[in-house]
């Protein structure tokens, strides 16, 4: 069995995420991917629909959208109803 170690640079404070926000989507990214290889038992050499680094974007998106969809419908029903006489906005 082989293990593969990645070391990856660790952000220091808050500053250094706001700064450089890229470090933490390349921290997530891997771990999606690592974690959704230990998920399904696939390495990331297979070539089907459940390849690990395709399962983690699909789960990425998927939960965007949700996350999207989310705030359309907390927008709408948090909306003030508009006032008689006035245009609608």
């Amino acid at each position: 069995m082989e293990v593969t170690v990645i070391v990856l640079p660790v952000p220091a404070t808050v500053d250094t995420v706001l700064a450089n926000p890229t470090t933490t989507a390349g921290v997530v990214g891997f771990a999606s991917t690592v974690s959704t290889v230990a998920g399904t038992g696939n390495t990331v050499t297979v070539t089907s629909i459940s390849h690990p680094g395709l399962v983690a974007a699909m789960a990425c998106l998927l939960g965007a959208s949700f996350g999207l969809l989310s705030e359309y419908v907390a927008t709408v029903l948090t909306r003030e109803p508009a006032k008689e006489g006035s245009s609608a906005q």
